[in-house]
Parts: structure tokens; sequence; C-alpha cells
């Protein structure tokens, strides 16, 4: 992400906000929703103040402050990027449907926690007059289900899309909040509208339940970047055409402060959340103190939009996959390492493996020594580490893409990391390439693995986190050679390593050959060869690795198992090679080194018994 100066700013397409008259307040699907219109022009940093009471409000010392709201989030300037002049759409006070908002009307989104009948107002910060102009109730409030609402609709690329706004919660304390929807935002966040993108295929959409792949933007991008037409732009298959495809976005409104403009700024979560100490509406040159927390609060509104997803899209909640680039990258590395259950499998392109701090940061994210808590039981730091454990559970099979001439990340760092993430044994699949940080301007048009069809979204529609899959790792490609090979070299810069490579990327499984009982595993293993994409092929015949089992369905395992594991020719059943294993401290079962060729190999796995000694 870059400093605040260089955030997009969206001013220019937000007309001149303004102060308030016509107040007018209904509740309505879990949620009640403030209107008013702008009459008096606001500038900078100024930002509207909404207030509640349970008796009518003549004072607001005796009225309760909800929340504070800039215009650009009042008045749809999120929504701008996919539509130039869009207003925010909210259920229609006056019937079944929807209305969409006037150029000169403004709306915040207000989740009660309990039911009841509260009067409501809404002034310029700072003011305090008040009239039968700008109060507003009784209005009874109940705990309805809350949704998504639904805000633009129509094609793109062929590809039939709507739009949605969730409106969240906020708190100091990410505890509170309803159980059915969790506080997704700290306290000066409160009714932040998120927003998330579906598209369906071109052709007939399949019968539920579907696949659905999720993406999550860049630090310079959003939701409407990464739609099915940018595929060229971007070099990447966004076309989903058996499932549905999912953008989510990460933008924030902030107030910015010396040396740059006091005004409202275009800001991300880097897709995890802010210190709760941090107030958007103050200028961020105050440090978190080093109690502060950082909560989950953004992986909660992807929670719950998934969950939607799964209910009323017919997304099917065992396929569902995530991809990101650079900031979203990482993102999506955090999401399914801190929610692997959810997950069938990841795609990473060019994440942000070491994390740097810019001026400013201090205040939402802590500063570099400080390293805060999360409420993931890490701290922050190690949070955004590329290979930091985020469950007991284990992580979906993942894809990584980095590149040596990725100047904007930077290459410093990848090395060491792809090591920490062999030594998990994770079985990710690491390449590397003499990529740049994104196809702009042709960067990735050279690139060893541009092209391939094992990097494209297309293919995460084939998983499952039903499915067990053999983790390879500790992999080497030229086995009579010191050191495994490839080598992506050093954290140093320029490189110092071979210039392409991948870990893991030249091995196939058959998902067909898998067994999975309480007492036993198997499946084929092959290097890769006939491939459509040439350099998807192993550049070797011949490879050792090592087999971790994960994610097993029906094998139970526990600290002490004994179990006898075999290899043999899958073509002829010729043994190859056995031995026996005994299941370690961490749970885990892992092979010795084994050899792999073009030829499938089958590795079974039986469990030892007592009574068989």
């Amino acid at each position: 992400m870059k400093p605040i100066l260089a955030l997009a700013c969206l001013s220019a397409l937000v007309p001149g906000a303004f102060a308030q008259s016509n107040l007018r307040v209904w509740h309505e699907h879990g949620q009640t929703w403030v209107r008013w219109t702008a009459d008096l022009a606001l500038t900078g940093s100024q930002s509207w103040s909404i207030y509640r009471s349970p008796t009518p409000i003549t004072d607001l010392s005796s009225a309760t402050l909800i929340a504070k709201t800039f215009p650009r989030d009042a008045q749809g300037g999120l929504l701008q990027v996919a539509s130039a002049g869009a207003r925010w759409v909210a259920p229609d006070p006056d019937s079944a449907g929807s209305v969409t908002m006037a150029a000169n009307q403004a709306l915040f989104v207000y989740t009660p926690r309990a039911a009841a009948s509260e009067h409501f107002a809404v002034v310029k910060t700072g003011n305090t007059a008040l009239s039968s102009t700008n109060t507003f109730g009784p209005v009874a409030q109940t705990l309805g289900p809350i949704v998504p609402h639904v805000q633009l609709a129509g094609t793109d690329g062929g590809h039939p899309y709507k739009v949605y706004a969730l409106w969240v919660d906020g708190d100091f304390d990410p505890s509170e909040g309803r159980s059915d929807f969790p506080v997704m935002a700290n306290a000066s966040m409160r009714g932040v509208p998120r927003l998330f993108a579906v598209f369906d295929p071109s052709g007939a959409l399949p019968p539920a339940p579907r696949p659905t792949v999720a993406f999550l933007h860049g630090g310079d991008g959003s939701f409407w970047n990464y739609r099915p037409s940018k595929s060229t732009d971007h070099q990447i298959n966004l076309n989903i055409e058996n499932g549905l495809y999912v953008t989510f976005d990460d933008r924030v409104w902030i107030r910015g402060g010396f040396p740059f403009p006091d005004q409202p700024y275009e800001f991300r979560t880097r897709w995890f959340g802010m210190s709760q100490e941090y107030d958007r509406f103050e200028p961020p040159n105050v440090a978190s103190t080093n109690s502060a927390l950082v909560p989950d609060t953004t992986p909660r509104f992807i929670d719950f939009a998934l969950d939607w997803l799964v209910a009323q899209r017919g997304a099917d909640p065992d396929r569902i996959a995530m991809a990101g680039l650079s900031m979203g990258g990482r993102g999506a590395s955090i999401y399914l390492r801190s929610r692997p259950g959810r997950i069938c499998a990841g795609m990473c392109y060019v994440p942000t493996i070491v994390q740097d701090f810019q001026p400013g940061w201090e205040a939402m994210f802590g500063g570099p020594t400080q390293n805060l808590p999360t409420t993931l039981g890490v701290n922050y730091l190690e949070l955004m580490r590329f290979s930091t454990p985020l469950s007991p559970l284990h992580p979906p099979f993942t894809r990584v893409i980095s590149g040596t001439n990725d100047v904007s990340v930077g290459w410093i760092g990848i090395p060491g990391a792809y090591g920490e993430v062999e030594d998990e044994r994770w079985g990710w699949n690491l390449y590397w390439d003499e990529r740049q940080h994104t196809a702009t301007g042709g960067g990735w048009a050279s690139a060893h693995f541009h092209g391939s069809q094992k990097l494209s979204l297309p293919g995460l529609t084939s998983f499952s986190r039903l499915r067990s899959f053999p983790a390879l790792h500790d992999i080497d490609h030229a086995i009579a050679l010191p050191g495994e090979q490839p080598d992506p070299g050093s954290d140093v810069l320029p490189h110092d390593g071979d210039d392409w490579g991948a870990r893991g990327g030249w091995f196939a499984w058959d998902d067909a050959t898998m067994v999975d009982t309480a007492q036993a595993w198997g499946v084929t293993i092959r290097l890769r060869s006939g491939e459509p994409f040439a350099n998807d092929n192993s550049p070797t015949a011949l490879a050792s690795a090592r087999v971790t089992v994960r994610r097993p369905q029906l094998l139970q395992v526990a600290i002490g198992d004994k179990f006898y594991w075999r290899l043999e020719d899958a073509t002829n059943g010729a043994f190859l090679r056995s031995g026996t294993l005994v299941v370690g401290p961490d749970g885990l079962i892992t092979t010795p080194k084994l050899l792999f060729t073009t030829s499938p190999r089958r590795l079974e796995l039986h469990r030892v018994l007592v009574d068989s000694y």
C-alpha cells in the first residue's frame, strides 16, 4: 500500500456535500435507515453526526451519539468507480421495493442490537441546533435478519452481475454486536458500507450448489478493477464459467492530516482491520497505545458475505476458493490461513510478503516497533508474515507466484518466506519467475510462467474442502546436486538464485485415485508432462519429495500412531519402496523423501494395528 498522499481521492466524483434537513428514518431488514437532504455545504474533513434516544431529542446532551459519517460515505462515493454519479439504493420506506438516493440526499444505516423504539437526529458535527427538520421518531426497531442490498446491476464482458452493499456495525470492543451480525469495524467506522460484486457465468448458470471464486484486490484497486472484462489488462483469467465469481472491496474513507490535505481519503484495512483506538475522523498523527488491539473485522465481513452467498445465491460451501493480488494476495493468505474450514483452495499473485510501514500508519495499525496484538492470537507483524500459521486446522491447497523483478512488494523476504512455508509442510505450490509486480506495460509478458493454466482462476473450481490432498515439500528436481533445485536464492536484491522455478508446481495427483478411510490413505502422484502450456511440464523426468497427508476426511490420526507406507508403480503395481513411520508431536503423517517420475506412482499408507504385532 502507498502513503496517504498517493491514495486515490474521489472528491471529483462526489458533488458538493451539505448539511441536513428533511430527515426520514425507517426500519427494515433488521437495520435502521437514516436519510436526509443535504442543504448546506460541508468542506474539508467536516462530517455529519447521528444521534439516537428513547425519547424525543430536544437537546443533544441527552442523546447518544451513534456515529459520524463523511459525505463520501453517505452519498455513494464507493460506488462511483463502477458507475459515475451512482447513489445508494435502500429499501423503500413507502413500498416493498427499493429507492435510490437523489444527488442531494445522504444515507446512514444503523444496526440496533436490541428491539427498541427510538428517536433520531442528524447534525453537522459540532452543531447542536435541532428542529423538526433534523429530528425524527419514534421508530420501532426489531432484530430481523440483515441482508446485503443490490446497488448496481448489468453485464460485464458477457457476465451478468450485481453489486451489493452491506452496512456494517462497529465498536471498540470486537466481541460486542449481535450474534447473527458481529462487529465488522472499529467504533469510528460504525455504519460504513462494504461492497462486493457477484458475476454469473456468461452462459447458463449451473445448478446449485455451485463453485465460487472470491477475489481480493490490491492496495491501489477496488472490487471493480478485477471484473471479468479486465482479464486482458491483468493477464489473469477472471472468467468463471461454471459457478460464481465474487470481487470484494476493501476501501474506507479516513481523514488526512499534515503534511497531507485535511480532507477524507480513500484508504484500506489491508483485508484485516484497524486498531480499535483509531478514529478515522481525526488526523492520523496519534499512534495507538501499546495496549490497543487490531481486530479481524474485514474477514468477518467476508464471512458474512460468503454465508449469504451460500444461503441466497447457491454457492457451494465446500467449493469456495479465494484469490488475490498484491495486498489482496496477502489478504487471501490471511483469510485462508485463519479460516481454512471455509476455503477449498487459494491463489496468491505477487503477494506482499514482508510488511513495511508508511507515514501515518501508527494510528491505524500501530507503529513498526509496537507490533500490536490481534484477535487471532498472534501479533500484527506475525499475522502479516506469509508463513505464520493462524489455525490448528489444515490450510487449503494454495498456489503462489512471486516476481524477481517486483520492486513494489519487493523480492527481499520471499525466498525466506518460501522456505518457512516449506517447513510448515502445507504443500503449497510456490512459483517465482522474472515478472514485475503487475502486468501493466508488459511486466508479465516475458515471465516464465506467464500463461500457465495452473495459475488461472478457473482451475480453482475443481477443488473441494471435503477432499484430502498430498502436501508435497522438500522437493528437489536435481537430486544429484547439493541443495534443493531449483533455488530461489537468498533474501537479496538483485536476486542471486534461479530466474524461475517452482516448489511443487510440477507435481500432479489424481483425485479419482484417492483412498481416505479410517485405516488407510492413498493417492497416485506424478510429475507433469504433456500439458498444453509447455512450462507447466516438469523440467526433469525425476524428482524427490516428502509427502504429508493434508485434510484427511475419514483417516483419524493421533500422536504415536504407526503407519506402514508403500510406493509402487501405478501402471503395473510393481513394488518400489516401503517402510513404517510414527505420527509425531504435530499430529502429521509425513513420509521420507520419495522419488517420483512422469509415470504415475502410487503412495499408500495403512495403519499398523496394535493386535497385529
